[in-house]
């Protein structure tokens, strides 16, 4: 457990356990754990201790320990997908021919149904002990992801808003336009301490890590046009990588395929790319 400050803490998952960092919030009344991507002796320990589970989403990594703890909120435009499977694959948007291909993925990422005993929308303010956290909508990264405010102390916990990677928008329902948003929104906010799910907390270079997270969005339409000056199918675009490294794991490069698929779209809609009748796509010159 790092303690960012009294009753805010971040607990990491324990060595090579595939899950992403909880916060723990614990300011003398309720203690809230959000997020649940830690590993099963972890969740054991705390279980007993922690009064609500909350999700900022529902993606696999953040949200398959949730059955653990006694009561669980989502964020109504995800909380389907803790029902089951079947009801991951719809809520995020997985065609069919892909469903045994992500089916498999989160199966290996430790995917259990949870119950969800509250349904929640942004805009929601939880009162833990002498603080109030504000429930920000932050989609993009999928549809319903929520980031918590402390605006009295200029807190921030955004999740997989992480800032040590490029942006990762590689399902059907995220939207990289959203998320483009959204960090430009984030940086607009006064942030003293900006804590997130896949690094240590930040106290310095929030706001030009928040800009630089929308400008990585931006510069993958450039880099995508820039291959487009000869024609490609999405194919052939997904096969070389260019926004995740090219692989040979088929689910790397299904997520490959549809972050292209997402930046195709907004250059079609910008009139700087065409689609031919052959089934490439060509810059617009």
């Amino acid at each position: 457990m790092t303690w960012v400050l009294p009753g805010v803490g971040l607990l990491a998952p324990t060595d090579g356990h595939a899950g992403a960092a909880s916060l723990v919030l614990d300011d003398g009344g309720d203690v809230l754990l959000v997020d649940a991507g830690l590993a099963p002796a972890q969740r054991r320990k705390l279980s007993p201790h922690v009064d609500v589970c909350l999700l900022t989403h529902c993606h696999v990594a953040h949200a398959h320990g949730a059955r653990d703890f006694r009561e669980v909120w989502a964020p109504r435009e995800e909380a389907r997908a803790l029902l089951g499977a079947d009801d991951y694959l719809s809520t995020y948007g997985v065609a069919r021919r892909d469903r045994d291909l992500v089916a498999s993925g989160i199966r290996k990422a430790y995917y259990e149904p949870s119950p969800v005993h509250k349904q929640f929308r942004p805009g929601s303010i939880l009162q833990l002990g002498k603080h109030e956290w504000h429930i920000v909508a932050a989609p993009g990264h999928s549809p319903g992801m929520v980031a918590l405010l402390d605006p009295e102390r200029h807190i921030l916990f955004a999740a997989d808003l992480d800032g040590d990677g490029p942006p990762w928008y590689g399902l059907p329902t995220s939207d990289p336009s959203e998320l483009e948003r959204t960090a430009t929104m984030l940086s607009e906010i006064p942030i003293a301490i900006y804590i997130s799910s896949h690094g240590p907390p930040r106290k310095r270079g929030i706001k030009p890590m928040l800009r630089g997270m929308a400008e990585a969005v931006r510069e993958r339409d450039r880099t995508l046009l820039q291959k487009l000056d000869v024609p490609h199918t999405l194919d052939e675009l997904a096969d070389q990588g260019a926004f995740l490294g090219r692989s040979v794991d088929p689910l790397r490069r299904y997520h490959e395929r549809i972050m292209v698929e997402k930046h195709l779209a907004r250059l079609l809609e910008k009139d700087f790319a065409t689609a031919r009748q052959d089934g490439r796509f060509q810059r617009v010159a």
